[in-house]
C-alpha cells in the first residue's frame, strides 16, 4: 500500500511526503503534538501500519540513570516559587508535592492540571508508542534520552520560573492548538526570543532531521516519523534550505539532499 493510496479523513496541516527516488525509499513526517484524541482518525493507523519501522522524538521510559538529568525542583527554584507552584496544582494533584519532584516531572503534572482544564486528559505523545509497541510496529527513537534531557532542561526551569496561573497554561495550549489546526507557519515565533530556543528546539530538530536522512538513505523501504510540530516544521525548512542554497548541509551529501521530493499532505 502506497501512502498516496490512503486517503485522509481530515486535514492534518503538519504532515509531508518525502520522497529518495534513488532508493525507492519514503518517509512520513507528521507533527503529532496538539491533537487530542478525537483527532486521531483512523488514517493515521494506516499509516503506521504502511511504515516498515516508526520513530518518535525519544524514548519514554526513564532510564536507569534518570537522577543524572534532571535536577530537582528544592535545587533550582526559591522556595517562594515551590510555594506558588504547589499552590497551583494542589486543586487537581493534592498528593504531590513539588519540593520532591524533578523539573521535568512538574512541568507534567502543570501540563496535566492544564489538559484538565481544556477536558482534554488524552496525551498526545504517547499515543503512537502505546499503538506500536501493542501491536508489535517496529518503534525507534530519533534522541538519547539524557541528551535531549540536557538540552531542554534550561526550557523548564524558566517556565517554572515564570508560570503564574494555570488559566495561563490552559489558555497556551488552546491558542497552540488553534494555531496548529490553522496551519500557522509562524506558531514558533513567540519562543524563538527565549534563550533555550536553539538548545531545546532547533538543536534537537537536527537530530530528528538526521534521523529522517538515515532513515531514506541507510534503512531504506517506508518510514513514519512522528515529532513535535515545530520540530517537523523546522526540519522541512531545513530540507528545503538547503535544496535552495541558504543552509549548510549539516555534514550530509547535497547531492542526497537536492534529490529528495518533498510534499505537503492534507
Amino acid at each position: 500500500m502506497d501512502v498516496v493510496t490512503i486517503k485522509l479523513e481530515r486535514e492534518y496541516k503538519f504532515m509531508w511526503e518525502v520522497h529518495f527516488p534513488a532508493l525507492g525509499s519514503k518517509a512520513i513526517l507528521f507533527g503529532t503534538n496538539h491533537i487530542l484524541e478525537d483527532d486521531i482518525s483512523d488514517d493515521l493507523f494506516k499509516i503506521i501500519e504502511w511504515s516498515d519501522r516508526v520513530v518518535i522524538e525519544h524514548r519514554l521510559v526513564l532510564e536507569d540513570d534518570a537522577e543524572d538529568r534532571m535536577p530537582f525542583c528544592r535545587d533550582v527554584l526559591e522556595q517562594g516559587r515551590i510555594e506558588i507552584i504547589q499552590g497551583l496544582i494542589e486543586p487537581y494533584f493534592p498528593m504531590i508535592r513539588i519540593h520532591d519532584l524533578r523539573v521535568d516531572e512538574t512541568v507534567s503534572i502543570i501540563q496535566r492540571a492544564g489538559r484538565l482544564i481544556l477536558g482534554a486528559i488524552f496525551e498526545s505523545d504517547r499515543w503512537v508508542h502505546d499503538h506500536c509497541l501493542g501491536s508489535g510496529v517496529v518503534l525507534e527513537y530519533a534522541e538519547i534520552l539524557k541528551e535531549k534531557d540536557r538540552n531542554i532542561v534550561d526550557f523548564y526551569i524558566e517556565y517554572l520560573r515564570g508560570l503564574e496561573n494555570l488559566d495561563e497554561v490552559a489558555d497556551g495550549m488552546r491558542r497552540s492548538i488553534d494555531l496548529y489546526w490553522s496551519g500557522d507557519t509562524e506558531m514558533s515565533n513567540g519562543f524563538r526570543e527565549m534563550s533555550f530556543y536553539e538548545r531545546g528546539i532547533t538543536d534537537r530538530s537536527k537530530v530528528m532531521f538526521s534521523s529522517l536522512i538515515y532513515n531514506l538513505m541507510i534503512k531504506n523501504g517506508r518510514c513514519a516519523l512522528f515529532f513535535g510540530a515545530l520540530h517537523a516544521l523546522e526540519i522541512v525548512q531545513f530540507l528545503k534550505g538547503i535544496q535552495d542554497g541558504h543552509n549548510d548541509a549539516m555534514g550530509i551529501n547535497e547531492e542526497i539532499i537536492n534529490d529528495l521530493e518533498v510534499r505537503k499532505i492534507g
